[in-house]
């Protein structure tokens, strides 16, 4: 199940969550969209509404949840329900990458 929500609320789910800003983006309070398994967080991607234009920041999923389409799938509910304004993403590299 995909659920959104905001920092905080994910925050007390997911106590080790890097926010965008604490990420290094000059943006704060940002939408999350979350991949629950079981109710437990297991991944996001986020976004902040800009005005005309979306910022598209932060995502991450578990080591144990990877390769099976959960980033893509997070990817494409936020991008169909962010369709009618130009999506702005700024890249920083992860680390050791």
């Amino acid at each position: 199940m995909i659920v959104t929500m905001g920092e905080e609320e994910l925050r007390k789910l997911w106590p080790k969550l890097i926010t965008i800003k604490e990420k290094g983006y000059p943006i704060k309070d940002a939408t999350y969209y979350v991949k629950l398994v079981k109710d437990r967080p297991v991944g996001h991607i986020c976004y902040k509404d800009m005005g005309n234009w979306y910022f598209i920041g932060n995502s991450y999923v578990q080591r144990a949840y990877r390769g099976q389409g959960i980033y893509d799938e997070l990817m494409t509910v936020r991008n169909n329900d962010l369709n009618n304004k130009p999506k702005i993403t700024i890249l920083i590299p992860i680390e050791n990458s």
